[in-house]
Protein backbone atom coordinates (compact mmCIF):
# COMPACT_ATOMS: atom_id res chain seq x y z
CA UNK A 1 0.00 0.00 0.00
CA UNK A 2 2.98 2.27 0.95
CA UNK A 3 4.88 1.73 -2.05
CA UNK A 4 1.54 2.77 -4.18
CA UNK A 5 0.75 5.67 -2.43
CA UNK A 6 4.07 7.31 -2.22
CA UNK A 7 4.43 8.33 -5.75
CA UNK A 8 0.67 9.92 -5.67
CA UNK A 9 2.24 11.99 -3.12
CA UNK A 10 5.07 12.96 -4.66
CA UNK A 11 2.47 14.17 -7.80
CA UNK A 12 0.21 16.09 -5.50
CA UNK A 13 3.05 17.71 -4.19
CA UNK A 14 4.85 18.73 -7.30
CA UNK A 15 1.30 19.83 -8.43
CA UNK A 16 1.15 21.63 -5.61
CA UNK A 17 4.54 23.41 -6.16
CA UNK A 18 3.47 24.33 -9.44
CA UNK A 19 0.30 25.80 -8.86
CA UNK A 20 2.12 28.27 -6.46
CA UNK A 21 4.40 28.99 -8.53
CA UNK A 22 1.46 30.14 -11.19
CA UNK A 23 -0.17 32.08 -8.03
CA UNK A 24 3.39 33.77 -7.35
CA UNK A 25 3.62 34.86 -11.47
CA UNK A 26 0.01 35.97 -11.59
CA UNK A 27 0.41 38.48 -8.13
CA UNK A 28 3.83 39.50 -9.27
CA UNK A 29 2.51 40.19 -12.84
CA UNK A 30 -1.35 41.70 -10.90
CA UNK A 31 1.48 43.99 -8.86
CA UNK A 32 4.00 45.40 -12.14
CA UNK A 33 0.63 45.67 -14.22
CA UNK A 34 -1.93 47.47 -11.84
CA UNK A 35 -2.99 50.77 -10.67
CA UNK A 36 0.00 52.40 -8.65
CA UNK A 37 -0.12 52.60 -4.70
CA UNK A 38 0.75 56.02 -2.87
CA UNK A 39 3.33 56.06 -0.96
CA UNK A 40 2.83 55.55 3.14
CA UNK A 41 3.00 58.79 4.55
CA UNK A 42 5.37 58.45 7.76
CA UNK A 43 5.01 61.50 10.08
CA UNK A 44 7.97 63.04 10.96
CA UNK A 45 6.80 64.74 14.34
CA UNK A 46 8.17 64.25 17.64
CA UNK A 47 4.35 62.89 18.92
CA UNK A 48 4.53 60.19 16.35
CA UNK A 49 7.70 58.84 17.71
CA UNK A 50 6.25 56.91 20.74
CA UNK A 51 3.75 55.37 18.60
CA UNK A 52 6.70 53.80 15.97
CA UNK A 53 8.57 52.89 18.60
CA UNK A 54 5.92 51.17 20.26
CA UNK A 55 5.13 49.45 16.81
CA UNK A 56 8.86 48.39 16.66
CA UNK A 57 8.58 46.73 19.62
CA UNK A 58 5.46 45.08 19.30
CA UNK A 59 7.18 43.83 15.95
CA UNK A 60 10.47 42.48 17.52
CA UNK A 61 8.71 40.64 20.32
CA UNK A 62 6.33 39.08 17.41
CA UNK A 63 9.54 38.00 15.84
CA UNK A 64 11.15 36.52 18.84
CA UNK A 65 8.56 34.39 19.99
CA UNK A 66 7.64 33.11 16.31
CA UNK A 67 11.65 32.28 16.31
CA UNK A 68 11.01 31.03 19.37
CA UNK A 69 8.01 28.64 18.74
CA UNK A 70 9.60 27.50 15.45
CA UNK A 71 12.93 26.68 17.60
CA UNK A 72 11.13 24.73 20.01
CA UNK A 73 8.86 22.92 17.61
CA UNK A 74 11.85 22.35 15.18
CA UNK A 75 14.28 20.46 17.83
CA UNK A 76 11.62 18.17 19.18
CA UNK A 77 10.69 16.96 16.27
CA UNK A 78 14.09 16.78 15.09
CA UNK A 79 14.85 14.95 18.41
CA UNK A 80 11.87 12.30 18.74
CA UNK A 81 11.35 11.40 15.36
CA UNK A 82 14.34 8.77 14.33
CA UNK A 83 12.99 8.88 10.52
CA UNK A 84 13.18 12.97 10.45
CA UNK A 85 16.11 13.64 12.23
CA UNK A 86 18.80 12.93 9.91
CA UNK A 87 16.98 15.15 6.97
CA UNK A 88 16.10 17.65 9.15
CA UNK A 89 19.52 18.06 10.65
CA UNK A 90 20.93 18.02 7.27
CA UNK A 91 18.47 20.50 6.15
CA UNK A 92 19.07 23.25 8.81
CA UNK A 93 22.89 22.75 8.15
CA UNK A 94 22.17 23.63 4.50
CA UNK A 95 20.23 26.53 5.06
CA UNK A 96 22.69 27.46 7.76
CA UNK A 97 25.48 27.55 4.91
CA UNK A 98 23.08 29.03 2.25
CA UNK A 99 22.67 31.97 4.14
CA UNK A 100 26.88 32.60 4.79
Amino acid sequence: MLERTWPLLLDVCVACIGLACFYAVVRIAHFWFGHAQPDVVISLSPRALPRYAFYSIVRMGLAYLLSLFFAVAYGYTAAYSRRLEALMIAGLDILHLSRC
